[in-house]
């Protein structure tokens, strides 16, 4: 049973009811009111809405749902591209909703998508107001069912976060178009961003995850991310210069390194790319291995640093 809680995030109130509280209020027991932007949802018993046919599993799913259904909500805040740093997804559009875990129209809502190798990622839930979706199913990490997901604008970044059905933060989804959500920020900013030094030749590089680009000794370069097995990002970056026309990269950009990082050190080893008889066998080593040290942490924003921020807001 859930006790009695309050969450103030921003213009967002959640309010958990027991079975011990007051008469006065609205709410049925153990059913949770969700407001957001001022939004006040239905007040409507079981959420019987009457929008979809006999016999579907979800009938019993609807009636279940924890929160009051807003039947006027709209869908329009969670279209659009969304991402969890591996997989990319976006809603299902269709006025029949058919999906592995749902099917139906209208309060119903399901998203699909797929990874850089292979789609089949799908989740399903039902529409509480214009910004809340309450998750009936999902195989995208890390969203459950009985998860909720709000939609809204933190640090200028659109994002949907993530609860648990306690009404605890889970987690963060961002819009697919911010470079820090991204696999390729991702892994620069988990494994490259910041400035190291090489003490034993004194040289210097510091990678930034914004524009994807090194200064190496005081050389600025533009550095791409390379895709490995099953069209996975790779650990090897191939440097080109900054002022080359990006369309003649593939000519240009024929340094590449193989990068490892482990704490606060950096470890570059020079590589080049390998065919067998026409087949791609993978990136083999061309020189020794450069050691440097981090002397300075990245000042750009992460993807990990924004979910703080957001967590911070509880």
């Amino acid at each position: 049973m859930l006790g009695q809680k309050k969450i103030a995030l921003g213009c967002i109130l959640f309010s958990f009811f027991s079975c011990n509280d007051s008469k006065d209020n609205i709410s049925e027991p153990n059913r949770i009111e969700v407001k957001v932007d001022s939004i006040v949802p239905s007040e409507t018993s079981d959420n019987i809405l009457g929008i979809y046919e006999k016999d579907y599993f979800y009938q019993e799913d609807i009636k279940n749902v924890p929160f009051n259904i807003d039947s006027s909500a709209s869908i329009d805040r969670f279209r659009g591209g969304w991402t969890n740093g591996n997989v990319w997804f976006g809603i299902q559009e269709s006025d029949s909703v058919i999906s592995m875990f749902v099917e139906g129209a209208h309060p119903f809502v399901s998203f699909e998508g797929g990874d850089r190798h292979e789609g089949g990622y799908m989740m399903s839930g039902v529409l509480i107001n214009d910004s809340s979706i309450f998750v009936l199913g999902s195989n995208i990490s890390p969203v459950e069912k009985g998860d909720l997901l709000v939609e809204s604008t933190y640090f200028d970044k659109k994002c949907i976060v993530v609860f648990d059905r306690e009404g605890e933060f889970k987690d963060v989804l961002i819009d697919s178009e911010e470079a820090i959500g991204s696999d390729v920020g991702i892994l620069i900013q988990e494994n490259l961003a910041g400035k190291f030094c090489n003490k034993q030749t004194n040289d210097t590089i510091e990678f930034f995850e914004v524009g994807a680009h090194v200064v190496w000794n005081g050389a600025e370069k533009e550095f791409i991310l390379e895709i490995g097995e099953y069209e996975q990002l790779a650990h090897v970056f191939t440097l080109s210069s900054k002022e080359e026309n990006s369309l003649d990269q593939e000519l240009t950009a024929v340094v590449s390194y193989a990068f490892e990082r482990s704490d606060n050190n950096l470890s570059l080893i020079r590589v080049y790319f390998e065919e067998e008889e026409g087949d791609m066998k993978g990136w083999a080593a061309s020189g020794d291995t450069l050691n440097f040290t981090l002397i300075e942490k990245s000042k750009e924003l992460s993807m990990n640093q924004f979910k703080k921020n957001v967590f911070a807001v509880f």
